[in-house]
């Protein structure tokens, strides 16, 4: 993809202010002024993620990858000036694909230069001086440290979770989906349970977000699916695919007036879900 270029002034007004917190943080408001940032910084498509933009620098690893299964890596500093290989001949269009890929690589930097103090300055402003690392006598901030740094800081210091809420969040995991309900808000649910255990750092395995509280056929992915892969990425797509298929196939029975699929369009969470599964079940087989 083509690099486009932003200035500092670009990224800070789109960035703009971020919620201030105004009490003694804790998780849920730590939560809070990074997901605004998160939100904020995939506005800005980049070469490692059109999805994500910049979000990896403010997220933890295992929260990132739940969206995007490539880690994300900050983009190296170039050679200030072009050079060519000692003792390598090119051609003018290998040399002039050099100078391209250069080219689009300092600006990649740049930019993401720009974002870092931009967001940065934004999430400074936000955070009470008193709830930041001391850097001397009488001086509290962040120093030279980067925005995953400082969300570590404050999650580490204010974030705690009780091992209540993590029996809450386990229970919350184990519920049964009603496929009669759209696809993405259970992939929401499941998201937001793992987010909230990795800020508690008692992160979820893949294997367990996969298979906890699904109906039978996704129980049965792993066992189906030869290839062993547990990304959550390659999860979603496969059951999002299955689920457009499922939903499809339910509106087209509905619109011609078959009584099944008004069961499974009218059925209520709780109640027999046996028309939806056979529906899923179908459309899982076909994928």
């Amino acid at each position: 993809m083509s690099v486009q270029q932003y200035s500092y002034d670009n990224f800070k007004s789109v960035i703009s202010k971020l919620p201030k917190i105004t009490t003694r943080p804790d998780v849920d408001s730590i939560r809070g002024l990074q997901m605004h940032g998160v939100v904020r910084a995939m506005k800005f498509p980049t070469t490692q993620s059109q999805l994500m933009g910049y979000s990896g620098l403010l997220l933890q690893p295992a929260i990132y990858n739940l969206s995007e299964p490539t880690p994300w890596q900050d983009t190296p500093d170039p050679r200030r000036n072009f050079e060519l290989p000692p003792n390598i001949f090119l051609t003018a269009t290998e040399m002039s694909n050099s100078k391209c890929r250069f080219d689009q690589d300092k600006l990649e930097r740049t930019n993401q230069e720009n974002f870092k103090r931009a967001m940065r300055d934004a999430v400074d402003k936000a955070i009470p001086n008193e709830y930041k690392p001391g850097q001397g006598v009488g001086v509290r901030g962040f120093g030279t440290m980067t925005l995953a740094e400082i969300f570590g800081h404050m999650y580490q210091n204010y974030g705690i979770v009780s091992p209540m809420e993590l029996q809450k969040l386990s229970r919350q995991l184990d519920q049964k989906w009603n496929p009669n309900e759209p696809i993405e808000s259970l992939f929401k649910n499941i998201e937001d349970i793992a987010l909230f255990a990795i800020v508690a750092d008692k992160p979820f395995q893949t294997h367990t977000l996969i298979t906890a509280g699904k109906c039978d056929e996704m129980r049965e992915y792993n066992r189906l699916n030869p290839t062993g892969d547990e990304e959550w990425t390659v999860f979603k797509t496969f059951w999002k695919n299955a689920y457009t298929d499922f939903d499809r196939d339910r509106q087209t029975m509905a619109s011609a007036g078959y009584h099944s699929a008004n069961n499974a369009v009218n059925n209520p969470p709780g109640g027999n879900d046996d028309d939806s599964l056979s529906s899923l079940h179908t459309a899982f087989n076909s994928v």
